[in-house]
C-alpha cells in the first residue's frame, strides 16, 4: 500500500471510529406530552429500580405495572422480568436533556425478597407481601419507603441515600456509609448489628441486643431496651439512647 492510499485508509477509519463514537450517547429531548402506558409482568420476587424513577408499589390482585413519561421516551424504558427480577430503568446510552417524567405504578401480591435502588430513584410501598428473609440495596442519592413485618433484613446504605421503615423484624443487619441515613423510631426489631461509616446515621428501636462498629463521626440512636453486646466507636462517632 502506498503512502497517498495508506493516508487515504487511515482518514476513513478515522471517520468511522468518530461515527460510532458520536453514538454512544443519544441526547433525547423530553415532548411536553405525558402518557401512562400500562405492561404485563410476569411473577417476581425481587425489584431492581435505577435512572432517577419514582416508582409505588401496591398490593393487587392483578399484576401489572403503569409507566407515566413523556410521550417521546417511553420506547427508551424498560420495565420487563427477568429471572424472577422486575427491572424498572431507562435503555442503556440515552441521555435525557430536560423536564423528564419517569414514574411508575406497580401492583403485584408475590412476596418481595429484594429491593434495590439506585441512581438518584425512589420507591414507595404500600401493603406489600414480604418473605421471611429481605434485602434493601440503596446507592447514589437514592431513597425507599416501606412498612414491613418480616423475620429477617439485611441493607446497605451507600451514596448519600435514606430508608425509612416501619414495622418490624426479628432481627436487622444494617451496613450504612457516604453520609446515608436509615430513620424512623417506628421499625422495632429485636437484635440489630450495625455497621456505620462516613457520618452517616441510624435510628430505630432495638428490645434485646446490639451490636455496633461506626467510624467516621457517624451515629446510632435507639430506643428500647437493648443491651450493648460489642460496640466499636472511633473518630467521633456515637450511640444515644433515645425515649
Amino acid at each position: 500500500m502506498n503512502s497517498k492510499h495508506k493516508k487515504i485508509w487511515q482518514l476513513g477509519l478515522l471517520a468511522v471510529v468518530i461515527m460510532f463514537a458520536s453514538c454512544d450517547d443519544a441526547t433525547i429531548s423530553p415532548s411536553s406530552t405525558v402518557t401512562t402506558e400500562e405492561i404485563a409482568i410476569e411473577d417476581f420476587s425481587s425489584i431492581s429500580v435505577s435512572d432517577a424513577f419514582d416508582v409505588e408499589v401496591f398490593y393487587s390482585d392483578e399484576q401489572y405495572v403503569l409507566i407515566e413519561s413523556n410521550e417521546n421516551l417511553h420506547e427508551f424504558i424498560e420495565a420487563y422480568q427477568k429471572e424472577g427480577e422486575l427491572v424498572i430503568g431507562v435503555e442503556g446510552g440515552i441521555d435525557i436533556s430536560g423536564r423528564t417524567i419517569l414514574k411508575a405504578r406497580v401492583y403485584t401480591n408475590n412476596p418481595i425478597g429484594y429491593i434495590s435502588v439506585r441512581g438518584a430513584s425512589r420507591l414507595t410501598a404500600t401493603d406489600v407481601i414480604y418473605k421471611e428473609d429481605v434485602t434493601f440495596d440503596l446507592t447514589g442519592a437514592s431513597f425507599l419507603r416501606t412498612q414491613i413485618a418480616t423475620e429477617n433484613i439485611i441493607a446497605n446504605i451507600q451514596g448519600a441515600s435514606n430508608l425509612e421503615l416501619r414495622g418490624s423484624a426479628t432481627s436487622i443487619q444494617l451496613e450504612i456509609g457516604g453520609s446515608s441515613r436509615m430513620q424512623d423510631a417506628d421499625m422495632e426489631v429485636s437484635m440489630a448489628d450495625v455497621k456505620l461509616s462516613g457520618a452517616s446515621s441510624a435510628e430505630i428501636v432495638i428490645t434485646d441486643e446490639i451490636r455496633l462498629n461506626a467510624s467516621g463521626a457517624s451515629v446510632l440512636r435507639y430506643a428500647g431496651d437493648a443491651r450493648i453486646k460489642t460496640i466499636d466507636l472511633t473518630s467521633g462517632s456515637t450511640i444515644e439512647k433515645i425515649n
